[in-house]
């Protein structure tokens, strides 16, 4: 795939279907606001490395406080049983 157009929300909404044929052809559209991208336009069936990848924001762990897990700790356990110790059934 091409690399990524970058276009502000009003060259969008004045040309729409012009980047709608764009992203046809197999064009990809960055849309942004003010310089920060907020959406990726691409055409339906192709894979994206964007889309695939997951970017969460790193937790500070002293704003955490103490968190701990729900679950025991023990040795031998199935799906099932975490399932229902998450729901409080155990």
């Amino acid at each position: 795939m091409a690399p990524s157009k970058k276009i502000k929300i009003a060259d969008l909404k004045a040309n729409l279907s012009r980047y709608l044929r764009d992203i046809k052809a197999g064009q990809s559209i960055t849309v942004v606001d003010r310089n920060s991208p907020i959406a990726l336009l691409i055409p339906l069936g192709t894979p994206n490395e964007e889309m695939l990848s997951v970017r969460a924001p790193i937790a500070d762990p002293k704003k955490l406080g103490n968190i701990r897990s729900p679950l025991k700790k023990r040795k031998n356990f199935s799906s099932l049983d975490i399932l229902a110790e998450l729901r409080g059934d155990k």
